[in-house]
This record gives C-alpha cells, structure tokens and sequence, in this order.
C-alpha cells in the first residue's frame, strides 16, 4: 500500500550532509517527496511510497552517523500526491 509520510527531525541535522544523506537514501529506494531545513533547526522530510519501503528509508535515515545527531522525531500520515515523481531537496 501506498503511503505518504511528514518526518519532523530535531538534532544536530542541519549543514552537516542531512538532507543529501536523506535525497541518496529516498532515490535507492525510489522514493518520491522532499527534505527541507527549518528555521528552528529542524528539517522536515515528506517522502511516500509503498509502506515497508518508506519504513526501511526511515530506519536508514535513523541510523546515519557522520556528523549527524538526531536527538528526536515526530510523524504523521499524510494524503498521496499523485502527481509527484521524484525525491527533492527544498
């Protein structure tokens, strides 16, 4: 089943290669949506996909190292956006 999904990342995530690291991730599993920074230092992503997809995209994302500390992370579903093809960074 197809799935849309808002990640809302706090940590050190920001000018460290997150979103990058998030973009590599999203295209191997050919994933559609987009990661963006915040203004208080968080960064969002909107990706979608079949579900277990979307779920190994987040444990991957979950378990970078590298400079990159995520200290939380809030969800929720999301409606399908039919019209996207690809994975972005915003």
């Amino acid at each position: 089943m197809t799935i849309r999904r808002y990640y809302k990342v706090y940590g050190e995530v920001q000018a460290v290669g997150f979103r990058h690291f998030s973009k590599v991730v999203a295209d191997e599993y050919h994933l559609t949506g987009y990661v963006r920074n915040e203004y208080d230092g968080s960064v969002t992503i909107e990706v979608q996909g079949e579900e277990d997809i979307v779920r190994n995209f987040l444990e991957e994302v979950e378990k970078v190292s590298y400079h990159i500390e995520i200290s939380r992370f809030s969800w929720e579903n999301l409606a399908i956006c039919s019209q996207e093809t690809s994975f972005s960074i915003l």
